[in-house]
This record gives structure tokens, sequence and C-alpha cells, in this order.
């Protein structure tokens, strides 16, 4: 009896052992051909689960025979799934899989302009890159259903996302948000973009709060060809054209990329917003031998554009969401007097190497440019904003001396009847005969001209099967000259330099009278500096993974005053005293999968 129920157990053991099946691999980004770690693979419809190692490499040594599928996973990369057939006794060697990046620009365009036009004047910078950038379902159905006015991933700002272009930090050093206007209208070449959600490790960098966005513009990893878009819009802008042409890497080694749009609006959606925006790029690369690469990059980004106000709720219920209160019209024509105008162009030049186990990168980068922001002044007159408190319904209402609801009727009617800025209006209050030429009113835009450097070295080790190590060290340097500049002095002949609230003089050893073009108000260089080394380690090994972090922050900043202002007589001229900072922070996290 024994002897039967050893045959019997032998019989089912047997088979069940012949039915296992090796699988191995390696698995590449399909665009740049660099092997891509950490990708979550597994047979469906079984509990046969593994990871690519540091090499790309994967092995399921025991998956069962059969017909199956295998799925590939890994953030920021489309999922992919590949039929098998796994034959008894016999292994599977699937070679190269290739998987494609997420595209991360394109269709979010024209949300990401509406943010800006809402958010901008009102000296919030964009915080989009935080709702477009993952394959997240939640996060990608509020980065389609509201904007940043509305939604921001758990509470925090722009800043605590790191942007990097090629790899050189593009956060301001002053406020900490990036500037995506510098490369705006490039959809075509900044589509290549590593994203990293959270705390977790990122790659080649240290990351913020909410993760990074790391851009990459190098001819390589773009697809070769002529690529030509139009489109049409209803929002910030009504028109855009964008032409881009890349090459494959001839014998000589070059690969040349080109990219140039074009967007305009005569009114976008908010009344009195105009748009006028134009792109240029271009990359050279060249491939020194195979896993080394020389690239020069320049790119210049031009935008100028109407401004929008937000609106209370009731104004917008007087005279509709659509309303603008900072354009009028002057000789039959639209004119805004928010105009933001945005102009850096930048220069990268980095060195790279990429072998097995190895990469390296060296370079610089340097942008110079300046933003201005335009506005009403107005000096002893009444403010010439259409819904200034004092000219709405409310006012009357709510008066200290008692509600008067006859003025609160006449001040709706008023308003509905004609809502826009009155330039005429401040044409004739400038020429009144007892000004004598001096200016009631004043159209200026406050001017933040810039110098900006960057030297950078990365590098990143694998250090055996499981373990590997990012490093790196940055230093950014960064000079601006901030003042205000008479822009139009609206019929009159000169502006006097005496801030309206306190009688002083704001440049005691310049001339009173300022004239059309020439700074006033105030005039100052600011200058900032920071150097940023970082360290990561990161551990995988079967279904554990592992990484800790570090990065020292050491910034100054100092700033020299142009103007002596007879209010701070004694200090505000001249260099103030530098201060220092030195930020130590760290991070590390375990999983198992």
């Amino acid at each position: 009896m024994k002897t039967y129920l050893l045959f019997l157990a032998l019989l089912v053991i047997v088979p069940l052992r012949s039915q296992k099946v090796a699988v191995l691999g390696r698995v590449t980004d399909i665009r740049t051909g660099e092997t891509l770690q950490g990708v979550a693979l597994m047979v469906e419809g079984s509990p046969f689960a593994t990871r690519s190692d540091a090499r790309g490499h994967f092995e399921f040594p025991d998956a069962p025979a059969g017909r199956h599928v295998l799925l590939l996973e890994l953030n920021g990369y489309r999922n992919l799934r590949m039929p098998i057939l796994l034959v008894e006794g016999v292994p599977l060697d699937v070679g190269m899989v290739s998987m494609e990046p997420i595209s991360l620009s394109g269709h979010e365009a024209p949300l990401i302009n509406l943010a800006e036009s809402r958010l901008e004047e009102e000296g919030l910078a964009p915080g989009y890159a935080l709702l477009r950038a993952s394959r997240d379902v939640f996060l990608n159905r509020a980065a389609f259903d509201f904007s940043l006015a509305f939604f921001r991933p758990r509470g925090y700002d722009s800043r605590h996302t790191g942007i990097l272009l090629n790899g050189f930090t593009m956060n301001s050093l002053y406020d900490g948000r990036p500037q995506w206007n510098h490369w705006g209208g490039l959809n075509d070449v900044t589509r290549n973009q590593d994203v990293s959600l959270g705390l977790r490790a990122a790659d080649r960098r240290f990351g913020g709060v909410l993760g990074s966005i790391s851009i990459d513009t190098g001819p390589s990893g773009m697809r070769p060809g002529y690529r030509f878009t139009g489109s049409f819009s209803n929002r910030t802008y009504n028109g855009r054209l964008m032409g881009t042409y890349v090459s494959y890497p001839g014998k000589s080694g070059l690969a040349l990329a080109v990219s140039a749009s074009r967007r305009w609006a005569g009114e976008g959606y908010i009344e009195g917003t105009f748009y006028d925006a134009w792109s240029a790029f271009a990359s050279l690369e060249y491939q020194i031998s195979p896993g080394q690469r020389l690239t020069l990059m320049a790119l210049a980004a031009s935008n100028r554009r109407g401004g929008s106000s937000a609106l209370t709720g009731e104004v917008e219920q007087l005279l509709g969401s659509t309303y603008n209160p900072y354009w009028g019209l002057q000789a039959g024509k639209p004119r805004n007097s928010r105009v933001r105008k945005v102009q850096e162009p930048m220069v990268q030049l980095y060195y790279r190497l990429e072998k097995e186990g190895v990469y390296m990168q060296l370079g610089g980068a340097y942008q110079l440019g300046a933003q201005a922001r335009s506005r009403l002044g107005y000096y002893n007159a009444p403010n010439p904003d259409p819904v200034y408190y004092r000219h709405l319904p409310s006012y009357a209402v709510n008066h200290p001396g008692g509600a008067n609801f006859l003025n609160a009727r006449l001040a709706a009617q008023t308003l509905v009847e004609d809502p826009r800025l009155q330039w005429e209006s401040l044409y004739h209050a400038n020429n009144a005969a007892g000004l004598g030429g001096r200016a009631a009113y004043l159209l200026y835009e406050d001017v933040a001209e810039g110098r900006q450097g960057w030297l950078q070295a990365l590098l990143q080790l694998s250090l055996g099967k499981h373990l590997r190590l990012d490093t790196g060290l940055q230093y950014r340097t960064l000079r601006t000259t901030n003042f205000a500049r008479i822009k139009d002095l609206l019929g009159a002949s000169f502006h006097e330099d005496i801030d309206p609230f306190s009688g002083t003089g704001n440049d005691l050893d310049g001339k009173l009278q300022k004239k059309q073009g020439e700074p006033f108000g105030y005039h100052y260089e600011s200058s900032a500096g920071a150097l940023q080394p970082f360290l990561q380690l990161q551990y995988q090994k079967g279904r554990w993974e592992a990484f800790a972090a570090l990065q020292y922050s050491s910034q100054r900043y100092q700033r020299k005053g142009n103007y002596r202002n007879e209010r701070f007589p004694d200090t505000s001229l001249g260099d103030g005293s530098p201060l220092a900072f030195g930020d130590l922070m760290g991070k590390g996290g375990v999983g198992y999968h």
C-alpha cells in the first residue's frame, strides 16, 4: 500500500516540477536605450513577480508553462503587456524589451496657460507641474478639472517640486518657484521628462518634498524627423504654430534639433487680454565615442501679454466672469494697463558619459534677460480702478453714515453702463492747469534685469548588483537689477519722484523730475549664490528596496542700493549686510513589493 501511494505522489510531483520554465530578459528606454532599474514585472494570472536590477536584467526562475501575458510597469512609462509562450523544459530569453516614456506636455498646455493668466498678476507662480506629472488617476483628473487656483497636491506650493532642465535646477534662488515661461511654447523638445513623485528616491538628484521633474532636451532622446503643429484655442491664446526638426546622428557623430513656435491672440477668453509670444530652440550634440556626448543647447522664449484681475463676487455678479478692469479704449483701440513681458534666453554646454554602471555629467549654463510688469500709478489723485471699493454698490450700503440704497443703485448702474478703464480721463487730469506739467497719473513698469550662471557635476555609479550611488554638486550665482521705469507720462511733462504718503524723496542724490524711460521710485541690485552637494544610496534586491539621501544647501544674499532714500538716508545707499543660510536635508525609505 505504501509503495502504491509513493508511486502516485511521484506521478503528481514530477509533472509539476517539469512545468516550471525560466524567463529572462533586459528592459531599456525606447528613446535613449538606457537600462531601466526597478521595473515591476509579473506574469498575469499567477503570483510570479520580480523587478529589474541596476543593469535592467530580470529573471523568473520558475514561471508556469503555457500561454501567458508578461506585464511591465514603471513610474513615468507606459505599461507594456507582452504575450509569451512557455514550453516545458525550454528557457525563454525575451531579449531586450523597450518601454516608452509618458509624454507630459501636449494637451495640458491650454490648462497651464489659463492658470498663469489667472495667478501671475497676483504674484503667484504656477505650480501646474504637479498637476500633470504621472499616471496617477487622481492627479490626472484634478489637472483636467481644476487649476492651481482650486487645487494643490497636499496643499504644498510649487516651490516644493524640483524642476531640472538637462540637470540644471530651474527653481528661482529668491522664491524657489520655477519659471516655465523660460521655455514656453517649446512642447516638442521638452516632452522627454523623468518624473519622481513625493519623497521617493529620484534619479540623479535629491528632489523636493513633492518630487521632481527632469527635462532632457538632448537630440539623441528625441524622435528624428520633421514635425509641424497648428492649434486653435479659446483660452489664453487663439492660435499656435510650431515646427521641429531632429536629425539622425551622421557619420560625423553630430545630431541636431531645432524648434520654433508662435502663439498669439488679439483677445483671449478674458476681456482685453492679448497674447504675443514666440520661442526658438537649437541643440547640437556631438558623439565623441559610444557612450560619450557633448551637447550645446540654446533657447529663447519671448512672451508679452495683457493681464487680468481676480474678481470679487459682487463684481462678477454685476459684470460677469470674463470682465477685466485693467483695460479700456483709447482712440477706439483696446489698451491694457497690466502688460507682462518676459525674455530671458539661456545657453547650456554639458558633457555626458554613459557606460555600463557609470553615468557622469559635467557642464555649465548662462542666462540673461529681463522681466517687466506694467501698472498705473496715481499721485495725489483718485484711484482710477473702475472696481475700486469706493465705486461699488456695497460701499454705499455699508457706509459708516448709514446705508444709502439710492447711491448704491446709481453706482451699480454707472458701473454696468461703462465698466472699462477711462484712459482719456487720465490724459485730461494730467493736463489740468494747476499741475504745471506734473503727472497725476502715469503708466510705469517694475523691471527685473538678471544674469544667472550654473556649474555642476553629477555622478551615478552601480556598486555591485544591488547598490547604486548618486552624487552631485551644483553652484549657482544670480545678480539682478530691480527698478521702476516710467513707460508713459500720459500727456504730462514729468513726474516728481516723491513718495505720496510720506512726502519724502526717493532719490536724494538724483534729479527730482523724472522723464519717460527713466528709473524712479526704487533702484537696487541684489546678488545670490548657492552651493548644493547631495549624496544618495539606493539598494534593491528581490522584493525589497531602500534608499537614503542627504543634501546640504549653502546660500548667500546681498543687496546694493543705488538710490539714497530720504526715509532711510544712512542705510539705503550702497552695499547692505550679506545674509548667509545653511540647510541640511535628508530623506530615506524602505519598500517591500
